[in-house]
């Protein structure tokens, strides 16, 4: 453990001396030809504890899994602007070391994120720019919409990554913006220099094609429609837990959403999206999700400046029963959408079978600090899934809080905290605990 608080003592000096060079987030030069180059990077540090039973409610099996978690980025950037052209590249590398585990999860290979464990060309990209348009060809992080859909191009390394391989269009004035993507994303990524090369990042060798617009007619409603296609190849049949082994699938995902801000005091956002396609045994896919929020804004005037967000999310369930395969499929994203990584963990970033009624409460006792609490109320849609043992439709009772604190302009500090209070869905559920206390530096 003491060489990781080293790394850490390190990587907080580096980050402390960048900042007192400069105060920004990133550092620009601009030579007289008009060419400007930049150069700026992050780095986060995280503390985490895991109970067992977030992984398996069913199972009492030992004490927490502890471990500590760094990422350092760094990045560089050309700009030519009278041509419209931006060439960008980011270095990422992330170790981990556990401090509890049931295994031993320090010296297990590709399980295992030592330092120094790999450098991953974490962005690799070229931008042309002209007038609203805007193409970006090759390695970039992209994302759409709510999030509900498309947002992680990397779910199967932990928060250390995001990206895609491939070519992304956008358009986009006041109230239109049109976008328009293709990516040919590998299971393994060949471009690192260590471990990582062994590592599944992903499903399967995925090709992926969509398309999507936005339009605001007002304040009190814009309107958003997508569809994507994505063809996965999944040739290695080697299983993913909550995941089929088999991933082989042709999907399609259709959607449409509108939302807005009427009024000062509240917004609201529905979302509704289709799938369709035929997966590994044939079967003909028939996923739905439907998405509705409604937050409430207190005057600037009031005390805290509370803010309130009720809001609904369905996700279906595969009825094993049926010739159909009923289940969503998140695919893109496979990642903490509720901001906590207990449900997260528990389906392993498979999102699915999912009634959750949840209330979020955001207070802000000063400008830079910002206290939440999200109390959700989860069931299934069919109790005849896989993992339930229960054979009750009720998951349980999920209490979360965070709380969020601007240091300064370029350190910012995070504690979040989960408990799950399992229902009827398990036999024998456990309760469980998820919690994370991270420090975030740009420079």
């Amino acid at each position: 453990m003491k060489s990781y608080l080293k790394q850490f003592i390190k990587g907080v000096a580096l980050c402390t001396v960048c900042m007192l060079v400069n105060s920004r987030a990133d550092y620009t030069k601009e030579f007289e030809n008009g060419i400007k180059l930049g150069v700026g990077g992050d780095f986060r540090a995280r503390w985490e504890t895991i109970g067992r039973n977030v992984i398996a409610p069913d199972a009492k099996r030992g004490p927490d899994m502890q471990y500590f978690r760094q990422r350092t980025r760094v990045w560089s950037s050309i700009e030519i602007p009278d041509a419209g052209v931006k060439f960008f590249i980011r270095l990422a590398n992330r170790t981990q070391y556990y401090s509890s585990h049931s295994a031993d999860p320090n010296n297990n290979g590709t399980a295992t994120w030592e330092f120094p464990d790999e450098v991953i060309l974490d962005s690799l990209n070229v931008t042309l720019a002209q007038g609203n348009w805007t193409i970006v060809l090759g390695r970039q992080d992209f994302s759409l919409g709510s999030g509900m859909w498309l947002a992680d191009g990397a779910p199967y390394v932990q928060a250390r990554s995001v990206f895609h391989d491939g070519a992304t269009f956008k358009y986009k004035d006041d109230d239109l913006t049109v976008a328009l993507f293709g990516f040919y994303d590998t299971w393994k990524d060949g471009s690192v220099f260590i471990n990582d090369q062994n590592r599944r990042i992903r499903l399967g060798n995925i090709l992926t094609l969509g398309a999507f617009a936005q339009k605001k007619f007002s304040d009190a409603i814009s309107l958003e429609g997508y569809y994507m296609y994505a063809d996965v190849e999944d040739k290695f049949w080697s299983p993913v837990r909550m995941h089929p082994a088999d991933n082989n699938m042709s999907l399609h995902t259709a959607g449409a959403r509108v939302f807005g801000r009427p009024e000062q005091f509240y917004s609201y956002s529905v979302e509704l999206a289709r799938q369709f396609g035929r997966n590994a045994t044939d079967d003909s896919l028939s996923g739905l999700l439907f998405d509705t929020r409604l937050r409430f804004f207190a005057p600037e005037d009031v005390f805290l400046q509370p803010e309130l967000e009720l809001r609904y999310l369905f996700l279906s369930g595969d009825d094993k029963d049926t010739a159909r395969s009923e289940g969503w499929i998140p695919l893109w994203a496979e990642y903490p959408i509720l901001r906590e990584e207990t449900l997260a963990i528990y389906f392993n970033g498979n999102w699915s079978n999912l009634h959750m009624e949840r209330a979020e409460l955001v207070l802000h006792p000063t400008k830079d600090l910002k206290v939440t609490f999200a109390p959700a109320l989860l069931q299934c849609d069919e109790t005849n899934a896989n993992n339930c043992t229960g054979g009750g439709r009720n998951i349980g009772l999920m209490l979360a809080s965070y709380i969020d604190y601007k240091i300064c302009k370029n350190v910012s500090f995070a504690f979040e905290v989960c408990y799950l209070n399992p229902g009827s869905f398990f036999g024998n559920g456990h309760d469980s605990v998820w919690s994370r206390t991270q420090l975030l530096f740009t420079f």
